[in-house]
């Protein structure tokens, strides 16, 4: 017997796109095609499921219905907009979404919007709506994401599927952590978009610790995938962290995610299951009058903000901010 097939992962696609992007469409199933034979080695099979396909089929039923069941049955919903709704409106989206918040299908909901020129002939009503729908994306606190030709759509989709394959490996795998250690070996960092310089370099010094066969998981919210509530994903990462790295900037003090979302439950962590916060002065800030901020020991001194140091001074600081982090993990 063939013990091969009896493991294969058959993760279910449900695929939505209006008639203008038909050679989108095309496009994605030619991708999957081509991908699904690498993956059967792993044991994964993505089936691709197209209302268009199964129109014949249900005659006596009304397409809103067949649409909502499909949804529901599927593991991953991608859908695709440009100047046209088509079938997935807000009802499918908001039945997406309750299917997620109770941990039912679809697991993961990708949504890509077409950045193309559109021309005034073009503008109409469906326009309309389909701007109303991107704006209730971001009511559910939703990811989405843009593309500007086939070629950029087929590579964000790559990257999220990837992300989706290794969850679903890491899923089938016998081998468990102990809870305990994933807390105090999870770091989270907490940094202004602004300082995605010093956010890659800190991580990338970070990396020295794994180097080194010690374990840690770095978090940031670059983690999370399209289709997740990132409100969610960032107060769960959170809850587990053992160790809060603060890039603090005065774009850091001054984003209202950061200050609204972030440092309050970190200061709660803090608090009540002794998390360890490390605040890391990375260009100039108000840190020593900051009423969250100014309680906690800095890394380095305040005066002296890593942009401020020389590349040899900032190794120094990054070699001290590894020794904290490596003595509190071990």
């Amino acid at each position: 017997m063939d013990e091969t097939k009896k493991k294969i992962n058959n993760i279910k696609i449900y695929l939505a796109t209006p008639k203008e992007l038909s050679n989108e469409k095309e496009q994605i199933e030619l991708f999957f095609q081509k991908i699904n034979n690498g993956l059967l080695e792993k044991n994964i099979f993505y089936e691709l499921v197209i209302w268009e396909q199964s129109n014949s089929s249900i005659s006596k039923q009304r397409i809103q219905d067949y649409i909502n069941k499909q949804i529901l049955e599927c593991d991953i919903v991608i859908v695709l907009f440009y100047t046209k709704i088509g079938h997935f409106t807000s009802q499918e989206l908001t039945l997406a979404y309750q299917g997620q918040k109770e941990g039912k299908n679809p697991k993961y909901l990708l949504l890509f919007f077409k950045n193309s020129p559109i021309k005034p002939s073009e503008i109409d009503q469906d326009i309309f709506e389909v701007n109303k729908l991107r704006e209730l994306v971001s009511h559910h606190e939703q990811i989405y994401h843009t593309f500007n030709d086939t070629e950029d759509l087929l590579k964000q989709i790559q990257i999220q599927l990837d992300l989706i394959t290794s969850e679903y490996l890491i899923a089938s795998s016998k081998n468990t952590i102990n809870d305990n250690d994933i807390n105090k070996k999870l770091i989270f960092i907490s940094y202004s978009h602004q300082d995605d310089y010093w956010l890659n370099k800190v991580k990338k010094s970070l990396m020295i610790l794994k180097n080194e066969g010690i374990e840690l998981n770095v978090w940031d919210d670059t983690k999370i995938k399209a289709g997740m509530k990132w409100k969610k994903e960032i107060e769960s990462a959170l809850s587990k962290s053992g160790v809060a790295i603060l890039l603090v900037s005065l774009d850091f003090e001054s984003s209202d995610f950061i200050v609204n979302n972030e440092l309050p439950p970190l200061l709660k962590s803090a608090e009540e299951t002794g998390l360890k916060i490390l605040p890391l002065i990375i260009r100039p800030s108000r840190f020593k009058k900051n009423k969250y901020l100014s309680d906690f020991q800095s890394v380095n001194n305040p005066e002296q903000a890593l942009s401020k140091l020389n590349e040899s001074e900032q190794d120094e600081i990054l070699i001290k901010l590894i020794d904290i982090v490596e003595e509190y993990i071990q």
